[in-house]
């Protein structure tokens, strides 16, 4: 028995499987990568602005205090009883014996505008006497 011949088949086997690589593996791996690099910059960018936070909250509450401080300070500067020791002191004068009187304006209902010096009497005596000239051509005698 004679056999027939055989035919040789040639068997193509790609690349691709050969080597075990594939275009979707690195896609993936790429992208599992860029995900896991994004996931990383989030958290560092989020731990960095936590600290920045903390860093102002301490920072405000320093500012507060010294806000307090000044406030404080202002207060004890302004007060009359130190205005008063200094008035004494560095600048030699002396505290009134007597009540201030009040002087002041009230605009006329028609005229020019300018006002008239409401005072007593009495009080006119008194500036008259320091100012003579100034208080009666302002008051109209």
């Amino acid at each position: 028995m004679a056999r027939a011949p055989r035919s040789r088949r040639r068997v193509r086997v790609s690349t691709k499987q050969r080597a075990g690589f594939s275009w979707n593996t690195v896609g993936i791996g790429l992208l599992i990568t860029a995900f896991a690099i994004g996931n990383l910059y989030l958290r560092t960018s989020a731990k960095r602005m936590l600290t920045q936070t903390h860093r102002m909250e301490r920072r405000i509450q320093a500012l507060i205090e010294e806000n307090k401080n000044l406030q404080i300070q202002m207060i004890e500067l302004s007060s009359a009883e130190r205005i008063r020791r200094i008035a004494e002191e560095r600048l030699g004068m002396v505290p009134i014996e007597r009540a201030p009187h009040v002087v002041y304006y009230e605009e006329r209902a028609q005229g020019n505008g300018r006002g008239d010096l409401l005072a007593s009497n009495l009080v006119r005596k008194d500036l008259a006497s320091l100012n003579p000239a100034v208080l009666l051509q302002e008051v109209g005698e």
